[in-house]
């Protein structure tokens, strides 16, 4: 299922949903590679898709603690999520993108 940015996901912060387009896309990126079985460029995708979530996720919290907002509970569910990606990466390395 292919991802489409629209307006009503807008946060009215224009670094953050630029992020969150880039994000987007990387992801439907991962989903085309999943279905062409293209396990090379599926991997690196994979690592690309992670490199731009540790960015934002650090991009996020520095705007949270310019603006004194709480992100305890924010920056575990980052943690969460990224055990998960990680945990699905290797499964998919494991089964050759399968």
């Amino acid at each position: 299922m292919i991802a489409i940015w629209t307006n009503h996901l807008s946060v009215a912060n224009r670094t953050i949903d630029s992020a969150h387009k880039h994000i987007i896309d990387e992801i439907n990126k991962v989903e085309s590679l999943v279905g062409a079985k293209d396990v090379a460029s599926l991997m690196e995708a994979l690592k690309l898709l992670e490199n731009s979530l540790c960015a934002y996720f650090e991009a996020e919290e520095r705007i949270a603690q310019a603006i004194n907002v709480d992100f305890a509970q924010h920056k575990l569910a980052h943690q969460r999520l990224l055990k998960d990606f990680h945990s699905m990466r290797n499964i998919l390395a494991e089964k050759n993108g399968k």
